[in-house]
């Protein structure tokens, strides 16, 4: 039976990204896992929603050439948003927010870029603003997206962010802002999505049968790169593996089959039932990792700096730095032996710092 405790979580959970959903679930998880209630606050920012509403020749062509595949791809989205999460009653905006400023025992913002001003032109709410108690305010591996805070912002930022009752963030950069504007550390902890191990996921996601039959290299990666597809092929050769490309890009590529129309369910089971992948995403690395699989992960082309520098961390976190598609020549298996019992090591300390910050100062209901 859950503890008289109602927890809501306010994210990016209305995103059409994998890790942006999934990180929304698998916090909630963690969260029922410690046996309390709680809620995603359904707040739509704005600025968010309207982010591909603009009406460009590019964008009426792009829709009329891939708008079948990008609205199937959106309607998994919405089902498993509907199926899977616990979302509040009433839907948020910035107007109505403070409706929602007494529902909660603890308010937890995470875990993506939510701190980051250029992702939702700096939305307040993003920060608690409209939570009267600080002693309510809490962050979960909140990441800024960016390496430091420009000096024009500096100001509001500190303002906002020493309300907080306790921050963590999920990245070392996130770690030095904190230090480099509070002048006080915070804690490091793991991303959600590493909360839960390979067998809830499983559960969770009800993977049984593959998708895919055959054997198979899949590829997740914003963008293709020459050593992403050179790489990809060189691999898929020598261990004649077919090449899956999670995709609904218009440009064709030679000897890979494209899964267009992927819904967050089918990205766990395309991860899961894996033999080999390619990323350059931080959550591509994350789900390789954690369904211990042989992977490489471009972190020197087609990124930003921050986000190179958020896969380098969780890399050198699990000394497992020769995963880096550079190294790709270096035949070195990835020694899960090692990595797993590092990741249980984080786990448990990650799940006993969500614990503390729900029960720490809070008023709860008896």
């Amino acid at each position: 039976m859950s503890k008289a405790k109602k927890i809501g979580i306010l994210t990016y959970h209305r995103a059409y990204n994998y890790g942006a959903v999934l990180q929304t679930y698998a916090l909630q998880s963690a969260i029922q896992k410690l046996d309390y209630n709680v809620e995603i606050i359904d707040y739509r920012c704005d600025y968010i929603e309207n982010i591909g509403s603009e009406k460009s020749i590019k964008n009426i062509i792009k829709f009329i050439l891939s708008g079948h595949r990008i609205n199937q791809t959106k309607k998994k989205f919405i089902k498993f948003r509907n199926d899977k999460l616990n979302l509040s009653n009433d839907n948020f905006n910035r107007d109505n927010i403070e409706k929602v400023a007494d529902s909660y025992e603890v308010y937890i913002v995470g875990s993506d870029q939510v701190w980051n001003y250029q992702g939702s032109n700096f939305d307040k709410t993003y920060f608690l603003d409209f939570v009267k108690q600080n002693m309510k305010k809490k962050s979960y591996a909140a990441s800024f997206g960016i390496s430091g805070i420009p000096p024009k912002y500096e100001k509001e930022y500190i303002r906002l962010l020493n309300e907080f009752n306790d921050i963590s963030v999920r990245e070392k950069q996130g770690v030095n802002i904190i230090n480099n504007l509070l002048g006080k550390d915070c804690k490091l902890v793991l991303d959600p999505t590493l909360l839960l191990s390979k067998n809830e996921w499983k559960e969770k996601a009800s993977i049984t049968n593959r998708i895919i039959k055959e054997k198979y290299l899949l590829i997740y990666s914003f963008g293709m790169t020459d050593s992403i597809y050179s790489t990809a092929k060189k691999i898929a050769k020598e261990r004649n593996l077919k090449i899956i490309m999670i995709s609904n890009s218009l440009r064709y590529y030679k000897n890979i089959t494209k899964f267009k129309g992927c819904g967050p369910l089918e990205f766990l089971n395309l991860f899961y039932y894996a033999d080999f992948i390619i990323t350059n995403s931080f959550h591509g690395t994350a789900f390789s990792i954690n369904f211990k699989k042989e992977f490489f992960v471009e972190t020197s082309q087609g990124q930003a700096v921050s986000v190179n520098s958020r896969i380098k961390c969780f890399l050198e976190l699990l000394s497992v730095e020769k995963r880096d598609l550079q190294y790709a020549n270096e035949t070195i298996p990835v020694n899960y032996n090692k990595i797993n019992q590092k990741l249980i090591e984080l786990r448990k300390e990650s799940m006993k710092y969500l614990k503390m910050i729900i029960e720490k100062d809070a008023i709860y209901e008896n």
